[in-house]
């Protein structure tokens, strides 16, 4: 068991074990969820269109827009573009 700055303790499982007092009941955190970010060139397979036209997209707010990952790179959030394919999906359906 290793012991972190707050005094936690983290166990052969990886989690971190808090002390807590007699009588204090821990509260129940969930787990940090993590998404899968899209570069560029995966958003073209997945799409399948050119980014000048995913960008023409955003632009026109039909598309999500990107987040910043530093300086020069960005990334579109898998549950983001899941959402944009469902919306699809529902508008053909509903045509």
């Amino acid at each position: 068991m290793l012991k972190t700055r707050a005094g936690d303790t983290i166990g052969n499982d990886g989690g971190v074990q808090q002390k807590f007092r007699r009588g204090e009941t821990p509260a129940v955190r969930a787990p940090p969820t993590v998404q899968r970010i899209y570069r560029r060139g995966e958003m073209q397979a997945v799409t399948g269109y050119c980014i000048d036209h995913l960008y023409d997209l955003i632009r026109l707010k039909k598309f999500p827009a990107p987040v910043p990952l530093g300086p020069r790179a960005v990334g579109w959030l898998e549950s983001d573009i899941s959402e944009w394919q469902r919306q699809r999906i529902a508008a053909r359906d509903a045509a």
